[in-house]
């Protein structure tokens, strides 16, 4: 997976390292503002790339026990590094990049820090997200400003829940398989992922996942079962990221029928 990497260190190091064709104030030839973002104020470009990525990861959280929480995503990426006076502080180039983005209707995924403890904001608007990261190179701020668009299609699974959960409060699940011991197959690996990018997306919503069985069989047995599979599901969320803050879980067995049968089985994302 491919990872942004400043054209200096994300950290200080002696003036003397500074590269002579790197100065503040003066433009990299060929290099311009984005048209989603304009810069910060005083900052320079001293490098700039723009091509299809191919699992580019962005950052889209961070847990209370420092895990950093990535999203890798493919699509049209355009990367500027910007240079600012030593004036102008890390969290301010955060700060003002979140209200530009707020002004721009992004809305705001992630405000926090990376995984070197430095300031960072991600920010999506329908398939486009920006980030902006920060590091410090000499006594000089900096900032890498990425914009990546994902296809559309890309994310249509979890842009179907999105509109499910808001049209009625619940997401009913197709696609997840359970063995004998209600464990997740590997079958389930793309539907998790889908389920993953849509609370991604959806930073501020937080869901009850809800296992239900079927009719048939002991009713004891089918309230274990469902309350096993929702667990299920859940670790996984845990375990790729997602704030245990935003879940919780409830086996309902077969208190609830939807259909006949073995129909019943079935998973919901049920907001609270």
């Amino acid at each position: 997976m491919a990872q942004l990497t400043p054209p200096v260190a994300k950290r200080a190091v002696g003036k003397e390292a500074l590269p002579e064709k790197i100065k503040l104030g003066e433009d990299e030839p060929g290099c311009k503002d984005s048209a989603l973002m304009a810069r910060i104020p005083g900052c320079s470009i001293i490098q700039c790339d723009n091509k299809e990525a191919d699992g580019l990861e962005i950052q889209v959280g961070a847990l209370p026990d420092g895990t950093i929480q990535k999203e890798a995503m493919d699509g049209e990426a355009e990367t500027i590094y910007y240079l600012c006076p030593a004036r102008i502080t890390l969290p301010q180039i955060v700060k003002l990049s979140d209200g530009t983005l707020s002004k721009n209707g992004y809305k705001t995924v992630f405000y926090g820090k990376d995984g070197d403890d430095f300031p960072l904001v991600t920010g999506l608007k329908d398939n486009q997200w920006v980030q902006i990261s920060t590091y410090m190179y000499d006594e000089y701020s900096a900032y890498i400003q990425t914009a990546l668009k994902v296809p559309l299609e890309n994310q249509a699974n979890s842009d179907a829940m999105a509109e499910e959960m808001a049209k009625t409060g619940r997401v009913v699940l197709h696609g997840l398989v359970f063995n004998k011991e209600n464990e997740l197959s590997g079958e389930s690996e793309k539907m998790l992922t889908d389920i993953d990018a849509f609370l991604v997306r959806q930073p501020d919503l937080r869901v009850r996942v809800e296992g239900h069985s079927q009719s048939a069989g002991d009713k004891a047995a089918n309230m274990t079962a469902s309350q096993s599979q929702a667990s299920a599901v859940a670790t996984w969320l845990l375990s790729h990221g997602i704030d245990k803050a935003r879940l919780s879980i409830l086996g309902l067995g077969d208190t609830k029928p939807v259909a006949d049968g073995s129909k019943n089985s079935r998973i919901e994302l049920v907001k609270f």
